[in-house]
């Protein structure tokens, strides 16, 4: 089974291979943390709207489930939390979905916006001595052997897809929108009660129902 077109795998040199991984627009440093690898995360394009498939929301509800979430200020950030909890808790796995349990992260800057990779199966990326991020990335390489580095190699593919503020945005979205769902449960059923309350008390005003 060939990988789609997003988590292709062209290169086929240990040199070339060791190349892009070390490529500088990854990776997190601060004065206090240092990750070899990192990848931007921040949800920059949170949809509160959004409607996907999988539940069942209702348009006639949007005016009332925004004025909610202007209310609820904390929202974003528990769709945040549970957005990263599948990296934290150690359940990401890359394509096609048999290395779950290789992944340590860990989420660094002000706002938590960077997901750094901490180790891959036991390995340490998190470079201590602040050296040179590209030896660093080198020397951590040439540790591996050919079969793992492909496997390292495939990883990052994945995750520079899989990591990224627009997917980030997304899976935080979908979260606000499974916080949706129970809302609109909880509003359906209190409509469901009030008519049953006017049905009891107003009987007149439904077909069959005595004057």
């Amino acid at each position: 089974m060939s990988a789609p077109g997003h988590y292709q795998t062209p290169l086929r040199s240990r040199a070339a291979i060791t190349e892009f991984i070390a490529q500088d627009w990854r990776g997190y440093y601060s004065r206090h943390e240092n990750f070899a690898l990192a990848w931007d995360v921040k949800a920059y394009a949170v949809d509160i709207l959004t409607k996907p498939e999988d539940f069942g929301l209702e348009a006639r509800f949007d005016d009332a489930w925004a004025a909610y979430c202007e209310e609820d200020i904390e929202m974003f950030w528990r769709a945040c939390e549970d957005a990263a909890s599948y990296y934290l808790e150690g359940l990401y796995c890359s394509y096609p979905g048999t290395d779950q349990g290789d992944y340590e992260f860990t989420l660094c800057g002000r706002s938590g916006g960077h997901l750094c990779l901490v180790s891959w199966r036991g390995w340490s990326l998190e470079n201590r001595n602040y050296c040179n991020r590209e030896d660093f990335l080198a020397e951590f390489c040439v540790g591996l052997t050919f079969p793992e580095l492909r496997d390292f190699y495939k990883a990052i593919v994945c995750m520079d897809h899989d990591l990224t503020p627009a997917k980030a945005s997304e899976e935080v979205s979908y979260h606000i929108a499974g916080y949706r769902e129970s809302w609109e449960i909880d509003l359906r059923d209190n409509e469901t009660l009030r008519a049953r309350d006017l049905e009891a008390t107003r009987p007149d005003m439904y077909e069959g129902g005595e004057v």
